[in-house]
Formats: structure tokens, C-alpha cells, sequence
């Protein structure tokens, strides 16, 4: 090392024994009180307590001091009210004497046993002892064992057991191939001659497209096209309003008057157009037409819309007397203010007159 580098170090030491100075000056500024915890803290004071009661006990001058003057003078000495590095310097060099009387004393214990022993013992002995005994025992096991095996008993059962797994083998390929045999009769069936496919004949809708299931889904649940075009059929369905019920009775119940003159006429032909007129009418009904031809319904309907109808005219009624007197009211308010406001402003006249002098006799002055 060159002596500039013995130089550095030589100042970095003296740097860090200053720091360490200064940190310890800094540390001992803090009260012990706040520096350690509550139980340390208490250990302190009794033996600050205990140290000063000693220190004042013997002296004539200060053995009738109360608790405040025994207070007085632990702080003021240095020698019972120390800083905190002094506190934990004693500590650390309690515990050390601690451990220094239980190293001296596990010693004399050992000691002690040895000469009541009369030797020395060492456990490296006991262990090369002990291997050699378990050495020993192990070679006697292996004689014993060795003595006790029959070489050729053991040999004849190997081979018997061969001989048995061998035997074991065959059974067992004996049956895979019996059960595969088996299987391959099991499935031997007599080939079924398919029938011969039946040509059907092409089925076509209303629309003429093929279809080719056994229902015709073309047209979604809809109405057929040819009732569009049926007026008769439209007479039946598509009726609006009161007039058009009051006509389609009217229209039923002619119908009804001639089929019952057909019947006093011909009663054959009258029955043939009554069972047509209910097979079409079921047929519509399947197809989810309402056809109104119904006499009885349709009375009721009348009745129900005659009553809704002046039911409307009575409420129309009613709103019509309510808006006319909310205007006669609005009317005769408008009056009274339009009154109220003339008659102000000639008030107001006067009044601006007879102040002048204009006027005299003004009502109020």
C-alpha cells in the first residue's frame, strides 16, 4: 500500500469516528424515558430509586430528604441519571457477564461429570464402536441365510412357475381366438333384398310449385290468394262501422227469408245449399276467416255500438255545456275588468282635476 492510500484511510476513519461522535451526542439528547420501552423504563427508575435511597441512606445531611429532593438529586448526579448510550453500555455489559457465568459454569458441569466418570469420553469412540458391532451382525445374518438356502429348491420353482405362466399364455390366446370365431357366426345374417321404390306422383300447391313434403308450408298460415277476389267472401268479413252491421243484417237476414221460402218450395235443394253454405264456412274457419253472418251476433254488436254511440254523444253533449259556460264565465269576467278599468281611469281623471282645481265635488276629497 502506498502512503497516499494509508493516508486516505486515515482520514476516513477519523471522518467516521467523528460521525459516529456526533450520531452519539445526538442519541444521548433523547430522554431514556422516550427512547426505550415502558418495561425498561421501569427497571430504570427502580434502580435509580434503589441507587440513590443507598447513595442518601448512609449520609447524615440528606437521609431526611422528602420524594422531590431524593428526585432533585438522582438527576443532578451523573453517577445515577445517565444517558442512553451509558444505559445500554452497562447492559450490553450485564448480559455479557451473564453469559460469561453460564459458559464457566456448563464447564465445571462437564468437568464434574468426567472425573465422576473417571475417564474420558468421546463420542467419535462410541460411533466406530457401534459400526463395528452393526458390521459384525450383519455378516452373521448373511451366514445364517446362507446356510438356511436350498439353491436347487430354488431353481425348481422358477421353472415350475415358467412353465405355468407359459401354459396360462396359451389358455388365454385359445379363447381370444374361440370368442373372435364366435362373434364372426354371430354375424353372419341373411342379406334383406330392399322393395322395390314405389314411383309417387309430383304433388303441386295453388301456386304450382312442387312440394314435397305431406303439408304445404308455403304459405305460412296466410289467408288463400283467391279470397282477395271474393266479394261475397269480403262482404262477410269486412265489416266497418254501425251502417255497415245494420247492412250485413239486413243482408243475412234477406238470405235467411229466401232460404226459408226455398224450403216451403223445395226442401231438397234448400238442405244441399244449407250443408254447402256450413262446409264453407268451416272451411274459412279452419283457414281463419270470421266470416259475420251470425243474425244473433250481429244484433248484439248493433246494440253494443248504439250504446257506445250515444254514450260518445252524451259525454259530446256534456263537454259542449262545460266549454260554453267556461266562455260565458271568461265572457263576463272580461266585461267586469274591461268596466273596472274605465271607471278607474275616469277616477283617476278626476282626481288629477280637482287637484288642479280644475273640478270640484270629486267623491273622496
Amino acid at each position: 500500500m502506498s502512503s497516499d492510500q494509508k493516508s486516505a484511510e486515515g482520514t476516513a476513519l477519523q471522518q467516521m469516528r467523528q460521525d459516529d461522535q456526533f450520531f452519539c451526542s445526538l442519541i444521548n439528547t433523547i430522554p431514556a424515558k422516550f427512547y426505550f420501552d415502558q418495561d425498561t423504563v421501569k427497571e430504570i427508575r427502580e434502580k435509580i430509586l434503589e441507587t440513590t435511597e443507598s447513595a442518601l441512606g448512609g449520609s447524615q445531611r440528606f437521609g431526611k430528604l422528602g420524594q422531590a429532593g431524593k428526585h432533585r438529586f438522582a438527576k443532578l448526579n451523573p453517577a445515577i441519571n445517565k444517558s442512553v448510550l451509558r444505559i445500554l453500555e452497562e447492559v450490553d455489559a450485564e448480559e455479557k457477564g451473564k453469559r460469561q457465568k453460564q459458559n464457566k459454569k456448563i464447564k465445571k458441569d462437564r468437568l464434574t461429570l468426567l472425573s465422576k466418570q473417571g475417564t474420558l469420553h468421546s463420542p467419535a469412540l462410541d460411533r466406530a464402536s457401534s459400526i463395528e458391532a452393526l458390521q459384525q451382525s450383519l455378516r452373521q445374518k448373511i451366514e445364517k441365510m446362507k446356510s438356511g438356502r436350498d439353491l436347487e429348491q430354488i431353481r425348481a420353482r422358477r421353472e415350475i412357475e415358467k412353465l405355468r405362466q407359459q401354459k396360462n399364455k396359451r389358455g388365454t390366446g385359445n379363447q381370444m381366438k374361440g370368442g373372435k370365431a364366435k362373434t364372426e357366426g354371430s354375424m353372419e345374417v341373411d342379406p334383406v333384398t330392399p322393395p322395390a321404390n314405389s314411383k309417387s306422383k309430383a304433388v303441386f300447391n295453388s301456386e304450382g310449385k312442387m312440394v314435397f313434403s305431406k303439408f304445404d308450408f308455403s304459405n305460412n298460415g296466410a289467408p288463400d290468394a283467391p279470397i282477395a277476389n271474393n266479394k261475397a267472401l269480403k262482404k262477410m268479413t269486412n265489416v266497418k262501422g254501425l251502417k255497415g252491421y245494420k247492412k250485413q243484417l239486413e243482408f243475412v237476414e234477406e238470405k235467411q227469408k229466401k232460404l226459408e221460402e226455398l224450403k216451403e218450395s223445395d226442401p231438397n235443394k234448400a238442405a244441399e245449399i244449407e250443408e254447402k253454405a256450413a262446409w264453407l264456412d268451416a272451411i274459412d274457419k279452419s283457414k281463419g276467416i270470421k266470416k259475420k253472418n251470425d243474425p244473433e251476433m250481429l244484433r248484439k254488436s248493433i246494440k253494443k255500438r248504439e250504446k257506445l254511440k250515444e254514450r260518445s254523444r252524451k259525454k259530446w253533449a256534456d263537454r259542449q255545456d262545460t266549454v260554453r259556460k267556461q266562455q260565458d264565465e271568461r265572457q263576463a269576467k272580461r266585461k267586469a275588468n274591461l268596466q273596472a278599468r274605465r271607471e278607474q281611469k275616469v277616477s283617476h281623471k278626476l282626481k288629477k282635476l280637482s287637484k288642479k282645481g280644475r273640478v270640484l265635488n270629486v267623491p273622496g276629497f
